[in-house]
């Protein structure tokens, strides 16, 4: 099963990463930002409206247990690899700081991002149109249609 964490970068900040929806099921990840994101609408995080016009990077983090404990694995992990690099050392201090910020959330877990976005915000409207009009079904019914309307307007029996 796992969890879904939606990180990402707007067009204003392009180097600040923000994690934007933590901890969501696979439907909750479908429902709350992938279909927004794909209709190039707006969606809700917390109490902020985000535009998905704005978005200019996108990361989706899959982790096996929810943010506060992989996190806590991660500060854990880089509080020893500190430790033994200090212990090891004669003169240089290391500080590592990773696991304190729901962004770092990137190193705990595996990216998913190619498995979900294909595209730009929006794409998702205009492919579902195009894939419904190539529909061999809609196809032959259009091509009925325009056959029996012109039948009726040029009156032949």
């Amino acid at each position: 099963m796992g969890y879904y964490h939606v990180l990402l970068c707007f067009r204003d900040t392009p180097s600040k990463t923000q994690c934007i929806l933590s901890d969501l099921s696979e439907k909750e990840l479908r429902k709350r930002f992938l279909r927004p994101y794909r209709n190039g609408r707006q969606f809700l995080s917390g109490n902020e409206v985000v535009e998905t016009s704005h978005i200019n990077k996108v990361t989706i983090i899959h982790t096996q247990d929810i943010s506060t404990n992989e996190l806590k694995k991660l500060k854990d992990s880089s509080w020893k690899a500190t430790q033994e690099i200090n212990r090891n050392s004669n003169s240089v201090f290391v500080v590592n700081l990773s696991g304190y910020h729901l962004e770092d959330i990137v190193e705990a877990g595996q990216d998913v991002t190619s498995a979900y976005i294909s595209g730009p915000p929006g794409d998702g409207s205009r492919r579902g149109l195009r894939v419904l009009l190539m529909n061999p079904w809609i196809q032959a019914i259009g091509t009925g249609l325009i056959v029996a309307g012109m039948v009726w307007w040029f009156g032949w029996n």
